[in-house]
């Protein structure tokens, strides 16, 4: 009965054109229509809804604080464990920087042993080559020796020219020779 009077009235106050209807009000009346309907109708499924996820949310973090827990306890017993590895580990930090701080005092050592290590290779090597160096000065020394002398016998014992006897003509024999 409620409902009906209401609707009578409505239609009368329009009818008389004491209230314009246009289509904001429309659109209006439509949601709130829509929404009283809904709530009526959905509002024990929505809230059975919100329940659920309700439940599902505080299932979540009530076993993510479990986890976190358990979590914890397992890394109290491993400080627990590990406790006097601390100590170790100090002692090992001023070692290593003890040996670092060593190492960078005695580098301008290796270094000047390496550079001195270099330098006498390299004079080894100067000083082997130049061994070389005589040994095919000398050969080439003798090689010519033994052709002047070959060509002073010749020029003495077998070609009896006086000229060519002279010693400090064997030169220009010698030349006269290669050609």
């Amino acid at each position: 009965m409620n409902w009906y009077n209401f609707f009578i009235l409505s239609t009368l106050v329009i009818s008389q054109k004491l209230f314009l209807i246009n289509e904001e009000f429309l659109i209006l009346v439509c949601f709130i229509l829509f929404s009283v309907i809904s709530y009526y109708n959905l509002s024990s499924s929505i809230s059975n809804f919100f329940k659920h996820e309700i439940e599902s949310i505080e299932k979540n973090i009530v076993d993510s604080f479990r986890q976190y827990i358990s979590l914890i306890f397992i890394k109290l017993k491993f400080n627990k464990k590990f406790k006097n590895l601390n100590p170790g580990f100090i002692k090992l930090k001023k070692y290593f920087y003890f040996i670092n701080f060593e190492i960078l005092e005695n580098l301008h050592k290796v270094q000047n042993f390496r550079k001195i290590n270099n330098f006498r290779t390299k004079l080894t090597f100067i000083r082997d080559s130049e061994d070389q160096i005589l040994k095919i000065i000398f050969v080439l020394l003798l090689e010519k020796i033994t052709k002047i002398t070959l060509v002073s016998n010749f020029w003495k014992n077998k070609f009896k020219n006086k000229k060519f006897t002279n010693f400090y003509k064997l030169s220009i024999r010698e030349r006269f020779l290669n050609f």
